[in-house]
């Protein structure tokens, strides 16, 4: 390990009042559930034997890293085809319980964007933004709105490919239409193609581009700012449009943005080919920006671990970046050949914590192209949707879900 790496030992707290209140909700979120959900779901073609009547989908709920398998109705997706890749795609999960789902139809240009409740399993489809279509769907963010609750907002920062945004379009569930908000500012930067997807954060959606950086801004605002955080030092790449398509492709695989413990954090494997290396850093201060570097660990200590072998994993294949733990940083979820596995990052034996096979909805886990990050979700679940039993850890449905694994080890 380099030496500017900092320690796997867990930072001791302090007596401060903050520091305990941090520490009491980091422990309250550490208790929260969560699932591991696929994001291309199977498509339901016999309603009347696995949908309860008046429902769009159904839930498999699962314990990580087992995957949690979710089904819609036909009536949402009509004639799936793998071929054609007219399938269906979760864009996103929140812990409202909701998520937003992207149907195909004819081709992956005409489909239609759904907001799924995971209680009451109805699927609303949102009218089509006539004006400013919303596509590709990496670039569509899904937020909870902060002072309405069970209102929720759908955007997209518009023209989506370009140098600098002058629109949001978006759709409230408040008003049930489309809008469009001239931004108040908006900085120039590199072309953007969003290839990280839109998070959901601190009450802003951040749209990540995984060679920059992300822009970010809160959605809600009357006035909408636009703003650029840049990704951390000697992690910005430069000369991205001259790079070939198939490169562009690992950029899902090595270079990952999500959430975990409420904090943004970054992951990159880098030091390719020879010295393959993992890293996680975690933005401190987006006005900076700062980012702090959590580790950094060379594969060939994660290959090497006995654990690697005995979890049936093959010893010097660059795996892809799957997720984060949202509980715990420190674990990380790989994807490779087929199998998902846990490591924890800080650890020095025994890293590998868990091991199965990755499923998706339609039978695509066998293709390489959907082993990335793209593909799967780590989503945080509502208590009101479910409970984890403390004495057992396992996953229990706080309110009756036909078709779905109740309990569940």
């Amino acid at each position: 390990m380099d030496e500017d790496v900092p320690s796997r030992d867990p930072e001791k707290k302090g007596d401060d009042p903050e520091e305990a209140l941090a520490a009491a909700a980091a422990a309250a979120r550490c208790s929260s559930p969560w699932v591991i959900l696929p994001a291309i779901p199977k498509v339901i073609q016999d309603e009347e034997k696995h949908l309860v009547p008046g429902t769009d989908l159904s839930l498999q709920f699962a314990d990580p890293p087992r995957s949690t398998m979710l089904a819609v109705s036909q009536r949402i997706q009509p004639n799936p085809s793998q071929s054609n890749f007219i399938i269906p795609y979760v864009v996103d999960v929140l812990p409202s319980g909701r998520l937003l789902l992207y149907t195909t139809h004819d081709t992956v240009y005409n489909g239609a964007y759904y907001i799924c409740d995971a209680h009451t399993r109805v699927a609303t489809r949102l009218p089509p933004s006539i004006e400013n279509p919303i596509w590709p769907q990496r670039s569509v963010g899904f937020i909870e709105n902060p002072r309405l609750r069970g209102h929720h907002l759908v955007a997209q920062l518009y023209p989506p490919y370009t140098t600098q945004h002058k629109t949001l379009v978006y759709y409230s569930t408040l008003s049930g239409k489309w809008d469009v908000k001239q931004l108040a500012s908006s900085p120039k930067h590199q072309r953007w193609r969003c290839n990280g997807g839109v998070l959901a954060h601190d009450g802003k959606l951040w749209w990540a581009d995984l060679p920059y950086g992300f822009l970010t801004c809160d959605p809600f605002a009357d006035d909408v700012h636009l703003r650029y955080v840049a990704l951390p030092e000697g992690c910005v790449m430069v000369g991205v449009d001259t790079i070939d398509s198939d490169w562009r492709k690992n950029l899902d695989k090595h270079r990952f943005a999500k959430v975990s413990e409420g904090k943004l954090r970054y992951v990159q494997i880098h030091g390719l080919p020879d010295e393959p290396m993992v890293s996680m850093w975690t933005l401190v201060d987006p006005e900076g920006p700062a980012w702090q570097l959590e580790y950094g660990v060379r594969l060939e200590e994660i290959w090497g671990d006995d654990s690697y072998k005995e979890a049936g994993l093959t010893p010097g294949k660059v795996p892809s970046i799957a997720l984060i733990d949202p509980n715990n940083h420190g674990v990380l979820y790989f994807l490779l050949g087929g199998l998902l596995f846990a490591v924890d990052m800080r650890a020095s034996t025994n890293r590998i914590l868990h091991c199965e096979e990755f499923l998706l909805g339609d039978g695509l886990e066998v293709w390489d192209e959907y082993n990335n990050s793209r593909f799967v979700y780590a989503w945080d679940l509502p208590t009101t949707l479910l409970r984890l039993e403390p004495s057992s850890g396992t996953l229990l449905a706080s309110i009756p879900l036909p078709n779905s694994a109740l309990s569940l080890k």
